[in-house]
This record gives C-alpha cells, sequence and structure tokens, in this order.
C-alpha cells in the first residue's frame, strides 16, 4: 500500500436510513495511473488532469469523517491506503472505528450459499439495491450503507456498536486464519 495512490475520495452521510450528504472528489495521485485501475474503477488517466492533489482536500474529507464511526465495505485495504497516504503527507493516521459488513455477509450470504460470493456487487445485487458505478468511491460508499441497513433483515446483529465491532473483529479473523490457510 505505500506505492498506491488515492485516486478518488467520496462520502456518503445516512440519516434515519436516507442519504442526506454526499461528496465525491476525484484527485491528481501524482503517478501515472495503471491500466487495472481504469479497468476496475472506469477512471481513465486524463479523467484526473487538473483535479486536486491529495494534500488539497485531505483536510475536507477527514472533516466528513470525523465524529461518527465509519462505514466501508472490506474496508481494510481502503484504510490502509488513507493511512499510508495521511502519512505520507505527515498527518496523523488515526481513523475512527469503521463498521463493516464484508464478514457479516460472508458469514450469513456467502456461507450459507445464498450468493457466490461475498463481494459487494453480489451482495447488492442480491439484496437489490442499486449499484450503477461499482468501484466509484461514493457509489460504493452509498451501496455499503445500505447494504448495512439491510443486513438487520438477514441476520440478528448486536445493536450496541461495541458489541457490533466485536462480533465484527471476530468474523474477521476467521476470515482471515481461513484465507492464511491457503
Amino acid at each position: 500500500t505505500a506505492n498506491d495512490r488515492i485516486i478518488e475520495l467520496g462520502v456518503v452521510t445516512f440519516d434515519g436510513g436516507e442519504v442526506v450528504d454526499r461528496w465525491q472528489q476525484l484527485v491528481d495521485p501524482e503517478r501515472a495511473l495503471p491500466p487495472v485501475i481504469t479497468d476496475v474503477t472506469g477512471i481513465k488517466a486524463e479523467d484526473l488532469v487538473g483535479k486536486p492533489k491529495l494534500a488539497e482536500v485531505i483536510d475536507e474529507f477527514m472533516t466528513r469523517l470525523s465524529g461518527v464511526p465509519l462505514l466501508a465495505y472490506n474496508h481494510e485495504f481502503d484504510t490502509n491506503v488513507l493511512r499510508s497516504e495521511l502519512a505520507r503527507l505527515g498527518r496523523p493516521t488515526d481513523l475512527p472505528v469503521c463498521i463493516d459488513p464484508f464478514p457479516f455477509c460472508w458469514e450469513y450470504m456467502r456461507e450459507a450459499k445464498l450468493t457466490k460470493n461475498a463481494k459487494l456487487t453480489t451482495i447488492a445485487e442480491y439484496m437489490n439495491i442499486a449499484l450503477d458505478e461499482a468501484h466509484r468511491a461514493d457509489h460504493d460508499a452509498e451501496a455499503a450503507g445500505r447494504v448495512m441497513l439491510e443486513l438487520v433483515n438477514h441476520a440478528t446483529l448486536p445493536v450496541k456498536l461495541r458489541e457490533l465491532l466485536q462480533l465484527q473483529a471476530a468474523m474477521m479473523q476467521k476470515l482471515n486464519e481461513r484465507f492464511n490457510r491457503f
């Protein structure tokens, strides 16, 4: 992740299950964009020409994250890249706690053979959640939020944040141990 660069930031804020704010920003990574990134995201090098550098928008992004738990799908890669980028900019690397629907979807949908995998696109389709532009920051953020809201119809989840995060950590540890065997 030390070599990875952020090319897009996105934050979607929910209140009472409804989107009340959306912020998205393409970012100049200050290096060549690998073709695989364009293949995954649809973002082309020319889309990033003239966009602000991360240092110019990171404060606004971090302000949008402050004071609330984060929610991101399969967040470890993204939060590791964000921490690496914050360190590169000489900024504190502490982030709020992150609720992640991924381990719950793996356990309650993938393991139950309701879905073929636990990718966000697959889970969103299974739950009838629109995800028109997968791998775009704000679209993935909204879909992840909607998945988490819908999960209560598929699993019994703890109501208290601390208990939810403890269960999430235990499930991720179990998944990591399983994947590490391969």
